[in-house]
């Protein structure tokens, strides 16, 4: 029997889960949330889905396997604890709060309650991280590291502390490198950059290796570029020139599981935190 999951919000993020979910054996998104009621109910008769307009109406149908967050980030924490507190299952979108204080509230709340929860960090299931790996393998001993982005995604609206391109875009690459075991916020030495709401850089030095991270939005196209170097030489990676394949698909399988007790989370509360604890540790060192 597949797992049937509400989703909170209406992004077009968020109806990429509903586009995708069946792909996945034993996935099914079976509700939705959108403030919008008219297009709400118009949206549900079209996709033959439950629709409410809030949210904790539906964290009260005892027929949810779980539920997944893709509202905007100040919302993430308040809604986790909600739904956490129902006693529901839940996947975050990153970033898993739009502050530390906020995500430390909500590790309490799962600290307490022993609820499954989630974060949806889809890098880790881009086909380039792959890529990644094999270059990493290839070249050996880490010397430099860079990551240049250019997304023509916009950051009009946005008021939160390091919110724009940093929270929205860095907090994917930090939680990446992390994953990956290249470093850690405690041994991180930052030394330069410069932050707006559109853009951000950030050059930092772990032991022997140097990482720079240069993040804009707003750009005409899109463009990544990953340059890694070691003692086996230099490999580049590009992005958007890999074979592209949708992340959610396999986040979704990897949730499903973790909610059968057959892996791990996707992403754990824990990853998320230390995500956004390097957001707000690379945003103070900007600013100050």
């Amino acid at each position: 029997m597949a797992i049937r999951l509400g989703l909170i919000g209406w992004s077009r993020h968020a109806q990429r889960y509903v586009r995708h979910a069946p792909e996945v054996p034993g996935v099914s998104i079976v509700s939705f949330c959108r403030t919008d009621q008219e297009a709400g109910r118009r949206t549900a008769l079209e996709l033959g889905l439950a629709y409410h307009r809030d949210y904790r109406v539906m964290l009260r149908n005892p027929a949810l396997d779980g539920v997944i967050i893709v509202s905007p980030t100040p919302l993430h924490a308040r809604m986790a604890i909600d739904a956490l507190e129902r006693g529901m299952p839940t996947l975050v979108e990153k970033a898993v709060a739009h502050s530390m204080q906020a995500g430390r509230q909500l590790a309490a709340v799962a600290d307490r309650t022993r609820c499954k929860i989630a974060v949806a960090h889809t890098l880790r299931y881009e086909p380039f991280v792959g890529r990644m790996r094999e270059a990493l393998a290839e070249l050996g001993t880490l010397r430099s590291l860079s990551i240049r982005h250019r997304s023509p995604v916009s950051t009009e609206g946005r008021r939160y502390p390091f919110d724009g391109a940093l929270l929205g875009g860095g907090v994917h690459y930090f939680d990446l490198l992390v994953h990956l075991g290249l470093c850690s916020l405690d041994h991180a030495r930052f030394e330069s950059g410069a932050l707006d709401a559109r853009a951000f850089r950030i050059r930092w030095q772990q032991e022997q290796t140097v990482f720079d991270l240069d993040l804009a939005w707003g750009a005409p196209e899109r463009e990544e570029l990953i340059r890694i170097e070691g003692h086996g030489g230099v490999i580049e990676v590009r992005r958007f020139e890999e074979p592209r394949a949708p992340s959610i698909p396999p986040l979704l399988a990897a949730f499903r599981d973790y909610l059968a007790d057959q892996a791990g989370p996707p992403a754990s509360l824990a990853e998320g935190l230390e995500a956004l604890r390097w957001v707000e540790s690379v945003g103070h060192f900007l600013c100050s």
